[in-house]
């Protein structure tokens, strides 16, 4: 209620204080709360990856899915082989039972992997997952689908297509999406 302001007026401090004591006592969303704004550096503390990485473990243990997600990207992010390798297991059971984030995090892995080493393979099955998961409503995936489709980024180009994702991004009043179908149409005029 402080971190949002409902009914109490909004106090960061209070809500860290509050996520503490709840995250002394096992509590999984305070842990995975306080590895959030450590990540990011918000509700007035300092950036600090070795707590966030620390708070996420926690909640990650106590069986929250979303929590293993932010986990995983924080390893990807460590560029470190044993990093990767944790990062790798942890997601897979979570992406062979569908979770939406799971499978989008695993997928852009994919994908710059797929790149770096030139691997058609590992490209062809990023898209697929992305593809799924935009079937899906994937707010995230339908972006980078988008984007794709815009640039030619990974799949041939097609603005129709970009057109097409943007306008379902942009009637879910996704802030970005609405600037970037007015690129698209743009771009669409100008070919005609």
């Amino acid at each position: 209620m402080y971190e949002q302001g409902q009914g109490v007026k909004k106090s960061d401090k209070k809500a860290i204080e509050n996520f503490k004591k709840s995250a002394n006592k096992g509590f999984a969303p305070a842990n995975f709360a306080l590895g959030k704004a450590y990540l990011t550096g918000s509700h007035g503390l300092s950036k600090n990856d070795l707590l966030a990485k620390n708070h996420l473990t926690l909640a990650s243990n106590s069986g929250m899915e979303i929590a293993t997600v932010g986990l995983s990207e924080v390893l990807l992010s460590e560029n470190k082989e044993a990093s990767t390798k944790t990062a790798l297991n942890l997601l897979s059971p979570l992406v062979k039972k569908g979770h939406l984030d799971a499978t989008y995090l695993r997928a852009l892995y994919d994908l710059k992997t797929g790149k770096e080493n030139k691997d058609i393979k590992s490209i062809e099955t990023g898209i697929k997952a992305l593809e799924s998961n935009s079937m899906k409503g994937h707010i995230p995936s339908l972006m980078v689908l988008g984007n794709f489709n815009a640039t030619g980024t990974f799949v041939k180009k097609d603005l129709l297509k970009a057109k097409e994702i943007f306008t379902v991004l942009d009637k879910a009043q996704v802030p970005v999406a609405k600037k970037l179908l007015e690129e698209v149409n743009k771009e669409i005029s100008e070919k005609k």
